[in-house]
């Protein structure tokens, strides 16, 4: 029996992938009647990658253990590992997305700027990759909290929570439509709006498994975006700061200037949180 339901769970998993596919073409086929398919899709396989080698390494390795505790009985177990995978796939998120909305220019000039890709289109797309960093966390959550419910067998929650995304999605999208404001970055913004409604409701649905919190962990939590403010704020200063003084060929440039922005800002976050004791060093 627990061989049959974990074959199920894992064909689950491979066929939402798949369900992907899609999704992404039927975005693309409403983008384009809105003349910003190009765009929003190039924009999309930029977030697909950052989002993809963010999150899929911590939740497919957290899913197997939170399992084990769900059918061992261990509902203590299940809450600690809960909470604290969560918190560590919360710090690596954010500042992956402040990262993200600063450098969505020089990504998108690095990976597409070749060939037809013309300037004023790696302009668009950069936008709207810019518009999607914002939601890194809550997709961040989304899968997070997806693998948790698949391990103790609530597989409706993600499947609501989705259902929710997308009806915000459409209604901001139509109120958009109506305001005639369509444009790149507003349905970019659509796509945000209803990717953090679906992580956040998934969170609300999964606090019933959380153990009370004491004060000092909502102040981990405190700190934890206390630093994320000031790596945001590091990282803009140091990308401003460089493009005055970077005059070398445009790719290597990109790549020169993505590479010391994101290490600066990741340099100081991971300082701030050993300094207030968020991440302890033994």
């Amino acid at each position: 029996m627990a061989l049959g339901l974990f074959c199920s769970l894992i064909l689950g998993l491979i066929i939402g992938q798949i369900a992907k596919i899609p999704s992404l073409d039927f975005l693309g086929f409403i983008a384009e009647a809105l003349s910003a398919s190009s765009p929003l899709v190039g924009a999309c396989i930029g977030f697909a990658i950052a989002a993809g080698l963010l999150t899929y390494g911590i939740c497919n390795y957290i899913f197997p253990k939170l399992s084990a505790r769900f059918a061992s009985g261990d509902g203590e177990g299940f809450s600690r590992l809960l909470q604290n995978g969560f918190f560590i796939a919360l710090a690596m998120a954010l500042p992956v997305s402040g990262a993200l909305f600063w450098l969505s220019d020089e990504v998108v000039e690095l990976l597409y700027l070749r060939g037809s890709f013309t300037v004023s289109l790696a302009r668009s797309v950069g936008t709207s990759l810019r518009t999607l960093a914002l939601a890194l966390p809550a997709y961040g959550m989304t899968e997070f909290f997806s693998r948790a419910c698949y391990a103790c067998g609530k597989v409706r929650y993600p499947m609501w929570s989705a259902l929710l995304g997308i009806l915000i999605s459409l209604s901001a999208l139509t109120a958009f439509f109506f305001m005639n404001t369509i444009s790149v970055a507003t349905v970019s913004l659509s796509v945000v709006l209803g990717m953090s409604v679906s992580g956040i409701s998934l969170w609300l649905c999964c606090r019933i498994f959380f153990p009370s919190r004491r004060k000092e962990e909502w102040g981990r939590y405190a700190f934890l975006f206390a630093g994320y403010a000031l790596s945001f704020a590091t990282m803009g200063a140091c990308r401003s700061f460089l493009r005055h003084f970077l005059h070398f060929l445009e790719t290597f440039q990109n790549f020169l200037l993505i590479t010391i922005v994101f290490t600066v800002g990741f340099m100081v976050y991971s300082i701030w949180l050993i300094l207030t004791r968020v991440i302890r060093i033994s």
